[in-house]
């Protein structure tokens, strides 16, 4: 299990993940924006995830756009209310990642899907997560989530 909290590590075991994927690191335009725009992303996660485990509501939700919404029935507005009521209820959280994939999708976003473990004093799981990250005011930032109980 890879637990985001050293910024270092973790972008060394990512480059490990390239080329232990098979991605050629040749300067080829394509492939060079393609590593270079997934470290960016990687680097966003790695950030997401400490300002989640620092119960940091403010910068946590600085990481999804400004239309983000998590479902049809929630303003973006009423969400960031109620993400930083929850952070303010938490004592303490743990998480885990594993598993990172990040892929470029054919409109040029960016999709990251990884398995997260969540420990609180209050709740734990084990899900599934993608995350579709868009560029908006030259920061990648996350539009959607997708969440799948593991058992």
């Amino acid at each position: 299990m890879m637990l985001l909290t050293d910024r270092n590590r973790t972008a060394r075991l990512f480059l490990t993940g390239v080329l232990l994927l098979g991605l050629s690191v040749q300067p080829v335009a394509a492939e060079e924006s393609y590593i270079s725009e997934s470290q960016k992303i990687f680097d966003v996660i790695d950030r997401w995830a400490e300002a989640w485990i620092n119960l940091d509501a403010y910068t946590y939700t600085s990481y999804y756009s400004k239309d983000y919404r998590p479902d049809s029935n929630t303003s973006h507005r009423a969400w960031v209310a109620g993400r930083k009521d929850r952070f303010a209820r938490q004592k303490w959280i743990k998480l885990g990642i594993t598993g990172l994939v990040i892929s470029k999708e054919a409109n040029g976003n960016y999709k990251a899907s990884f398995r997260q473990r969540y420990k609180s004093d209050s709740f734990r799981d084990l899900v599934k997560k993608e995350i579709v990250f868009i560029k908006e005011d030259s920061q990648w930032r996350i539009q959607s989530e997708n969440t799948v109980a593991l058992h």
